[in-house]
């Protein structure tokens, strides 16, 4: 892709004032992704490029890298249409993810069930309105293993309480999370291992590592387990 040097106004604007969102990961190039049949195996966009879910329903990406010198490595321009970067970029939400644009359909209501897209694929949800009690109308309870809710078997996954239901889902989509607030960046790869949740726990920081992972091969560097996934980067901060 030919490197664009021409910036419309908007964007030198919003360069001076200073209006973009804050760094969601060290880096946010999509990772490589150990074949793995688990669910929500993050495959396409890498998650900051929806903006953990913000945006939905891609309509079309075109790599830019040059642009990285000119709004950084994360950009939501919200909505737009025009000529980018020698491409013609349909109407709709656009985010940049280094090194590429992203055009969304769709834009989301925040939604509690999710912590506000904090949380992707949901596994279940338990009716339980006797939990507001104790919760209140929304709570975010975070990681817990399986067992009993509310009377229902629900699985290992992150708990919300929200408007008198429980709801579980699989796995994090926030990039700060991810990274420990930042600690970690470069993102290498991305290796679906719920297995490793019995001997390391939900959180786990393995330090500096090279060779297999979960049976499946992996690059060398700093490896952080997140349930249900271990994550391989690049930088420690």
């Amino acid at each position: 892709m030919k490197k664009c040097f021409f910036v419309p106004k908007f964007l030198r604007h919003m360069a001076c004032a200073g209006i973009f969102l804050p760094l969601l990961m060290a880096t946010t190039a999509q990772p490589s992704i150990a074949e793995e049949s688990g669910p929500e195996v993050m495959t396409g966009p890498p998650v900051a490029a929806t903006l953990n879910g913000k945006y939905t329903g891609l309509l079309q990406s075109f790599d830019c890298p040059g642009d990285i010198d000119v709004i950084g490595p994360l950009l939501d321009l919200g909505y737009y249409e025009g000529v980018w970067c020698d491409q013609a970029g349909v109407e709709g939400y656009w985010v940049y993810s280094y090194p590429t644009w992203y055009i969304w359909e769709e834009l989301q209501p925040a939604t509690a069930p999710s912590a506000g897209f904090k949380y992707g694929f949901l596994m279940a949800s338990v009716e339980c309105p006797e939990a507001a009690v104790e919760q209140g109308s929304f709570t975010d309870v975070g990681f817990a293993k399986e067992g009993e809710l509310c009377g229902a078997m629900v699985p290992t996954g992150y708990r919300v309480y929200s408007g008198n239901n429980w709801y579980i889902w699989h796995r994090l989509n926030d990039p700060d999370v991810l990274s420990l607030e930042g600690h970690y960046g470069d993102l290498q790869q991305a290796v679906y291992c719920p297995a490793a949740l019995e001997e390391h726990g939900p959180v786990h920081e393995a330090g500096e590592m090279e060779g297999p992972v979960c049976e499946s091969e992996s690059a060398p560097g700093h490896r952080v387990y997140m349930y249900p996934y271990w994550y391989t980067w690049g930088e420690r901060s």
